[in-house]
């Protein structure tokens, strides 16, 4: 008798990540944009993200308002100075 998994192929699809709920009404900061405030590149940034936090989505971005951003101002201040004014 054979086996009835012998004719079944694997395919490999690449995994969809879930999309997000955009909501219009809440102001993101980017790690762009908190890279062009310091004056540096986001690769950079993103580096010093990957250690203090774990993004489990892959994007780093948080509300306006958002507590983590005072870490991550403080973090970066230490690390690369003042931030640039406008």
């Amino acid at each position: 008798a054979a086996d009835k998994g012998d004719d079944v192929k694997t395919i490999n699809t690449p995994r969809k990540k879930p999309e997000r709920q955009k909501d219009d009404d809440v102001e993101l900061v980017t790690v762009k944009q908190l890279a062009s405030m310091y004056g540096i590149e986001s690769k950079r940034a993103r580096k010093l993200l990957r250690g203090l936090f774990d993004s489990a989505d892959g994007r780093w971005e948080w509300a306006v308002g958002d507590p983590t951003l005072k870490i991550i101002h403080k973090s970066f201040r230490e690390k690369f100075g003042e931030p640039e004014v406008d």
